[in-house]
């Protein structure tokens, strides 16, 4: 999982680039459209570009599931970029439980359990 680092105020890169182009939009629409329609686009643009922001989430893959997941990608990947790609996984989900430790967030149980599981599935897929 990626956690994108706060680059403008309380924005990361993504959020400001979507906000900024949902100003930009409106300011167009505002300055170049009749009066009729001009505020009404405008809310409209900026609106979206504040849904675009803030609305992107990861998908989250649950723990019920993580175990058939498993299974799927390995079959998909073959045994040696199976456990290149596991090993990196644990790495990332590890990483990211941490940040959120050290920056004071309560972590996701679902994400812990993941973790937990990931690193079972690499025990014994290097033990064989």
């Amino acid at each position: 999982m990626y956690e994108e680092d706060f680059i403008f105020g309380p924005l990361t890169w993504r959020q400001f680039v979507y906000m900024a182009s949902g100003m930009f939009a409106a300011t167009v629409a505002f300055l170049y459209l009749p009066d009729q329609i001009d505020i009404a686009v405008a809310l409209v643009t900026i609106g979206l570009g504040v849904k675009f922001a803030y609305d992107n989430k990861p998908t989250k893959i649950e723990s019920e599931n993580l175990e058939s997941y498993l299974q799927e990608k390995k079959i998909a990947m073959g045994d040696t970029t199976f456990k290149s790609w596991l090993k990196t996984t644990i790495a990332e989900k590890t990483s990211y439980l941490a940040m959120k430790r050290n920056r004071g967030f309560d972590t996701d149980v679902e994400l812990e359990r993941a973790v937990e599981i990931l690193k079972e599935t690499f025990k014994t897929e290097t033990s064989k």
